[in-house]
């Protein structure tokens, strides 16, 4: 410990001598002949070596003739740095302006004064990746949090971004305001599920596979984790937040990505190129899809969807139908209708003989032998409305976009 601060102090006076302008120097330490051929000249030649020594070889640009080991004040940068032992490249150390060159983490708090204890937004760790992404991380105490920082900005001149802030109530992820928070389960090059909030749109959004998401609730109401494609019915004049009603209209194919990755033109191409049309639901009763149950007689013969989709698929239609049946009846007799051969005969005319007229709903037909003058006349009633149906109530059927 005691020779790690007299390395820093030997260095801080080094600092110390490259604020001044005329010791700021670099010199490749060799005294030639020519430096010695008189006292003065020799003596000046010593004298810029050794300023260019106490002045870790201050300079914007690196010295020309290093070596190994050399200490190099790099103005440029404002970083210490250090040429490595094969004399191939030079090591950042630490920088120039910040207190114990910013290593202040290798120490123990014990070991700085009250003065020189680390506050407000210091840093407390900088990392630098040396490989392909080049990031350059930091950790650092600010304002009552600790915050994971991303450095935005240059190595000289960086610009700090919050990933991560940690306070005594709250872990937040993001960059601490009023931008998205993102969190990856794991990082699997196929497949990356996510929770995230949206600050646009004040929702929770999650996903399984990284890409496509779906709401877990907006505006304050309720968590709702209904997918892309779902079908509610709703009791008001509209579709709420994050829906469309399915009445059959053609909309973007760039607004609403997410619905039709789910239904494509399944309900209509809109007009071919950038709209698709939603599923027409208006005035018809759903029914599920019969899938193989052996429920739905008639499901071969389901019609169009809007995509040329007939029989037993998602979104085909069924028109109105009566299921087959049989009717009751009842007949009078009438005494006034002759016969022939003694059997009462139906006239397929109308009137003769005293026979009433031949209309919808009466039928005349032979019966057996009865006195002169017997016919049957049979009844079935009309009734019933436009369609038929169960006792029902309006509602407006939206899709979740």
């Amino acid at each position: 410990m005691r020779t790690a601060k007299r390395f820093l102090i030997w260095v801080a006076i080094g600092l110390m001598l490259v604020a001044s302008p005329v010791l700021a120097s670099q010199h490749d330490y060799d005294i030639s002949t020519a430096d010695a051929n008189t006292g003065a000249t020799f003596r000046a030649a010593v004298n810029a070596a050794l300023q260019a020594l106490a002045s870790l070889s201050s300079g914007a640009t690196q010295p020309t003739t290093p070596y190994a080991y050399q200490l190099w004040a790099d103005t440029t940068n404002n970083y210490l740095k250090i040429r490595n032992s094969a004399n191939t490249a030079w090591t950042t150390i630490g920088s120039l302006s910040s207190i114990y060159l910013g290593l202040a983490a290798t120490f123990d708090e014990n070991s700085f004064t009250q003065s020189q204890q680390l506050k407000g937004a210091a840093l407390l760790v900088r990392m630098k990746d040396t490989g392909a992404s080049g990031e350059e991380w930091a950790i650092r105490s600010t304002g009552g949090n600790l915050e994971i920082v991303l450095n935005t900005g240059t190595e000289s001149s960086p610009t700090w971004t919050v990933q991560a802030r940690m306070d005594v109530n709250a872990l937040r992820i993001g960059n601490g305001t009023s931008a998205d928070i993102d969190i990856i389960a794991n990082n699997d090059g196929g497949n990356k599920p996510r929770l995230r909030y949206q600050a646009a749109g004040s929702k929770w959004q999650y996903s399984n596979d990284g890409e496509t998401f779906n709401d877990l609730g907006s505006g304050g109401s309720s968590p709702s984790a209904m997918p892309v494609g779902s079908v509610i019915t709703h009791a008001g004049p509209s579709a709420p937040a994050g829906y469309l009603q399915c009445n059959g209209a053609a909309v973007s194919r760039t607004t609403y990505a997410d619905l039709f990755a789910v239904i494509s033109t399944m309900y209509g191409v809109g007009n071919g190129s950038t709209t698709f049309n939603l599923p027409d639901y208006r005035g018809y009763f759903l029914r599920g899809r019969d899938n193989g149950a052996g429920v739905d007689p008639d499901r071969a013969s389901r019609t169009n969807r809007g995509d040329g989709t007939t029989g037993d698929n998602v979104g085909t239609k069924q028109g109105h139908q009566l299921y087959s049946h049989s009717h009751s009846a009842s007949s009078s007799i009438n005494t006034n209708w002759p016969t022939v051969y003694g059997m009462a005969y139906v006239y397929p005319s109308v009137g003769g003989g005293g026979a009433p007229a031949y209309s919808e709903g009466t039928h005349y037909q032979w019966i057996a032998p009865v006195p002169d003058w017997l016919y049957v006349t049979t009844s079935i009633g009309n009734n019933g409305g436009n369609e038929t149906r169960p006792a029902n109530i309006n509602v407006l059927y939206c899709i979740k976009y």
